[in-house]
């Protein structure tokens, strides 16, 4: 082979190397499976909030999320333990009737929720519906 086409084989590998590595997205060590659950179209990615939530013995990690009015939500769920899990949002703790519901899924698994916070601000209420007095927390609307 000639230098010069070798020489630009090789540009032509970095370069696509280089534009294919950027395009990846967070390291998941690829030991899960991920799915989506859609509510709302997105009109950007500024008004996109990313929110992450882990369930492991059936707690969450977080006891609070927080989200400006109206945004649109992905809420990014892992769950570490083997029995299902959900995450639903409710008016307050004593509503039964969700302002977003998601389905449930076995872990260990990652699930992804797409959802619109509300348009006025508050301390909403957020729950597994499987293990509502276990796994709760609030939802703050600003």
């Amino acid at each position: 082979m000639k230098p010069a086409r070798t020489t630009a084989l090789i540009l032509a590998l970095v370069l696509v190397t280089t534009l294919l590595g950027g395009c990846g997205g967070g390291d998941d060590n690829n030991k899960s499976s991920t799915a989506t659950q859609s509510t709302s179209a997105s009109d950007g990615a500024e008004d996109e909030v990313k929110l992450t939530l882990v369930a492991e013995n059936t707690k969450f990690d977080k006891t609070t999320l927080e989200a400006p009015t109206g945004k649109d939500v992905t809420l990014t769920m892992e769950n570490k333990d083997s029995v299902e899990h959900t995450f639903s949002l409710y008016q307050s703790a004593d509503s039964t009737d969700p302002l977003f519901a998601g389905q449930k899924f076995p872990g260990p698994a990652i699930l992804t929720y797409q959802f619109t916070a509300p348009e006025t601000p508050g301390t909403y209420h957020f729950r597994c519906d499987i293990h509502p007095n276990a796994m709760n927390g609030d939802f703050v609307v600003k």
